[in-house]
């Protein structure tokens, strides 16, 4: 047994009732294709069925007992004179429908259907479950992809920024004029320049670092 909103399921009665309504479905079925075949059908013919059902249950049927049976007591008038006219005796009771032998055998045959149904919705319920986890993860993956992808943009302009600014903080004062002019990117490995002072600088790196004048460098 389960719960839901609080009341105990038996889930066994659940499916027996399930079952039930299956089989009272697939005869009342029955009966109207029967009735559309046996539209036209001569009441004569009709009565020789009856015996026929009669023959094969061991007694006059009930309504209930034979596929068409509300049908053929309406084309008849009523269940007495079909049983006359199929030269049968009345049927000492009229039998409920869960009482006759072709429910009993319609809801043997409609149980491992239903069974069978219920295991396929299951499957088809976790199937669904399965690839529901996927397209999580998949799109889970993604979202990762886009942050990792979106936080190496902003890095990378974080340092292009850092190297814009450190290129144009680092400058060379020409001849004590106020000229200046930024140093180059530090892929240019070293340059030297020449001031009215004499005094040499090295740019390496993109670093400025002062170097010996000419005159005391060691030949």
């Amino acid at each position: 047994m389960s719960q839901r909103g609080g009341r105990p399921i038996d889930f066994q009665a659940w499916a027996q009732n399930q079952i039930v309504k299956r089989a009272v479905a697939a005869l009342e079925a029955r009966d109207e294709a029967f009735a559309e075949r046996n539209a036209d059908t001569p009441l004569p013919q009709l009565a020789r069925y009856l015996s026929r059902c009669a023959i094969s249950l061991g007694h006059s049927p009930s309504p209930s007992e034979v596929d068409g049976g509300t049908f053929i007591e309406q084309r008849f008038g009523s269940w007495a004179a079909a049983m006359a006219a199929a030269r049968l005796p009345q049927p000492r009771s009229m039998r409920k429908l869960r009482d006759t032998a072709r429910y009993k055998a319609e809801k043997v045959k409609q149980e491992p259907l239903f069974r069978e149904e219920r295991r396929q919705k299951r499957q088809r319920k976790l199937e669904q479950s399965e690839q529901r986890k996927k397209e999580q993860a998949i799109k889970k993956r993604a979202e990762r992809a886009a942050k990792a992808e979106w936080a190496a943009k902003k890095k990378a302009e974080a340092e292009a920024k850092a190297l814009t600014l450190a290129e144009t903080s680092c400058q060379l004062s020409i001849g004590g004029r106020g000229l200046s002019r930024p140093v180059p990117h530090p892929q240019i490995r070293k340059r030297q320049v020449e001031t009215a002072n004499a005094v040499v600088f090295s740019i390496a790196g993109g670093v400025c670092r002062p170097l010996p004048h000419p005159q005391n460098q060691q030949p």
